[in-house]
Formats: C-alpha cells, sequence, structure tokens
C-alpha cells in the first residue's frame, strides 16, 4: 500500500513540474508573439502603402452613344487633381460581372413595375453566362431577396407577379447593394437600379449613399422609369439622383419611353460593360485623404471625333488605398 502511495506522489509530482514547465514556456513565448504580430502588422501597412493602384472602368462614347473599341493604352491621358499621371494598368478583357439587382416595389411604382420588370428582363436576357445576379428589393424597407446566383431564372420568377405598395426606401437599397455586390465572385461589380428614383422612407441619406458610391469600385446603371421630362416635382427629383449617383461612378441613368427604346437602352449599357477599358495608374499626389477628382481624355485623331469618355469621378486618397 505504500508503495502505491508513493507511487501516486511521484506521479503528482510529475505531473506539477511538467505544467510548471509549460507556463513558464508559454510565458516567454508571449513577447516573441507580440513581436511577430508586429512584423505582420507593419507588413500589411507597408503594402497598403506601396499597392495605391488606382483602377476603373472607361467607357468610350460616339457621338451617337454607340460604344466605341479598338483603342490602345497610349489613346488615354489620365490627371489627378490635374496632375498628369502614368497609366500603369490598361486591359480590354471583357471580365464576368457581378450584378446587384435593385428593383422598386414601393406604391410609386403601381403603373410602372411591369415596365421595370420588362427591362430586368431585357438585361438578364442579354447577360453573359458567368454573370451572377443578387436582387434586392423594396418598398416600406429594403431587403436582399435573392443572394448571388447564375440562374436567372430564380430572379425573374421572383417577380412574376410584383405587388407594389408603402413608401420607398431606395437610398437603404442602394447602400446595401453597394455593400452586397462586393461580396459577387466576378471582377466586375454593377449595381442596376430599376427605380423612379424617389425616396421618402430610407434611414441613409443621399449624402451617406453617394459617399459609399464615391468609395466602392462598383459601376451603378439605372433604367429611370420615369418621365425625364415630367414637370412632377417628385420625378424631376427622381430622375436627378438616379443620374447624379450613376454619374459618381462612371456608369450612366437611361430613362427610356417605348418598349423599343427599352431594349435599346439595355442593349447600350451590356454593350458598355463588355466594351468597357479597364485602366490604372499609381497617383504621385499626396495621401491627403482628401476627395481626388479624376479627369480622363481620349487623344482624339483626324479621322475620329466627337468621342465622349465616362469613368470614375475620383477617389479618396487614403493610406490604405
Amino acid at each position: 500500500m505504500k508503495l502505491i502511495l508513493i507511487r501516486i506522489l511521484q506521479m503528482a509530482v510529475i505531473i506539477l513540474a511538467l505544467k510548471i514547465s509549460a507556463l513558464s514556456f508559454h510565458l516567454e513565448q508571449k513577447p516573441v508573439n507580440k513581436q511577430v504580430q508586429s512584423i505582420e502588422n507593419s507588413q500589411e501597412n507597408i503594402l497598403h502603402l506601396n499597392t495605391r493602384l488606382v483602377s476603373f472602368p472607361v467607357t468610350v462614347t460616339d457621338h451617337a452613344g454607340h460604344s466605341v473599341s479598338g483603342l490602345e493604352k497610349e489613346d488615354f491621358e489620365v490627371f489627378d487633381n490635374k496632375v498628369k499621371q502614368t497609366i500603369e494598368f490598361f486591359t480590354t478583357e471583357d471580365l464576368p460581372i457581378s450584378v446587384a439587382l435593385i428593383f422598386d416595389l414601393s406604391g410609386s411604382m403601381s403603373q410602372r413595375v411591369y415596365r421595370s420588370l420588362a427591362s430586368l428582363k431585357e438585361f438578364i436576357k442579354s447577360s453573359n453566362e458567368k454573370d451572377e445576379y443578387c436582387l434586392i428589393t423594396f418598398n416600406n424597407t429594403a431587403k436582399i431577396s435573392i443572394d448571388f446566383t447564375q440562374n436567372a431564372d430564380t430572379i425573374v420568377n421572383t417577380l412574376a407577379l410584383p405587388q407594389t405598395e408603402g413608401r420607398t426606401a431606395l437610398f437603404d437599397a442602394i447602400y446595401i447593394g453597394l455593400e452586397k455586390v462586393h461580396q459577387g465572385h466576378n471582377p466586375k461589380k454593377v449595381l442596376l437600379i430599376l427605380s423612379d428614383g424617389q425616396d421618402n422612407n430610407s434611414r441613409y441619406s443621399i449624402d451617406e449613399v453617394k459617399r459609399l458610391a464615391q468609395e466602392s469600385d462598383s459601376l451603378i446603371y439605372a433604367i429611370g422609369i420615369v418621365d425625364r421630362y415630367s414637370n412632377d416635382l417628385a420625378d424631376k427629383q427622381g430622375a436627378w439622383t438616379l443620374e447624379e449617383l450613376s454619374a459618381i461612378t462612371g456608369g450612366k441613368t437611361f430613362f427610356p419611353s417605348t418598349d423599343s427604346e427599352l431594349r435599346e437602352k439595355i442593349l447600350q449599357i451590356m454593350l458598355e460593360l463588355r466594351r468597357q477599358y479597364n485602366i490604372g495608374f499609381t497617383p504621385t499626389t499626396d495621401i491627403d485623404g482628401k476627395w481626388h477628382k479624376i479627369n480622363i481624355k481620349v487623344k482624339i485623331s483626324k479621322e475620329v471625333s466627337h468621342l465622349s469618355v465616362r469613368g470614375r469621378q475620383g477617389y479618396f486618397a487614403n493610406k490604405q488605398k
């Protein structure tokens, strides 16, 4: 019995010694871990500072609004706050797109919702098979109705019998869309807004949405389901809102008035997305945290005239850029 007790006591001493040793090792390792973490954080900051590439898609159109392809890097000039930059990245590759569809189901769309649905169907019909979509619907509130999918029928079937009612949380829907589209799997991110542009029930303000659009690398396009030249104040405000938001990102808003014009404008959007020039530069201007205005020019030859260039209006020169 004494022998058993002695052995139990010896085992207890060994276990205690091992625990003390492990604790000692753990305490000695803590400063080393902190040092490693510090080095990792330092490297991460250096990466942010040294990868300031500002990249964005650029659309070039002729006098009739048709997309112009075939231009080379040497045909473009880019200015950051009026300072000419060196274009370091240039491609015309047709990239798959992740699209956030923003669909208005508020009461103000009661007489217009089927035109909006027709626009959505035309857009999906013209899309690439590798494109993916998520659907965000809104009236009193905004919600993600369908997460990203390549099954276009799922989107269309969900809106087969659209019910319009309630107030309009458009800004909330766009804000959600700008955040959601970055979860998409494809390199190019696009928001397509199908709405009359009116808002009367959002938590987010137009200024907050504009700020997020400025910080985002997403393109915003809109089909304004409204008469662009209406005398109604709400229609005018809605049209202006859609135009302003799309212009910030280098996208565009269209206001088709007939079914044939609707199909034409949807096709124009798709052609633009497929024929855009992707341009990037490392700014030589200060990292001052301020808004930097981007100006893009095309060197027009004698054979080509009346070209229009559209891209992002600018970016925030923050350190993490």
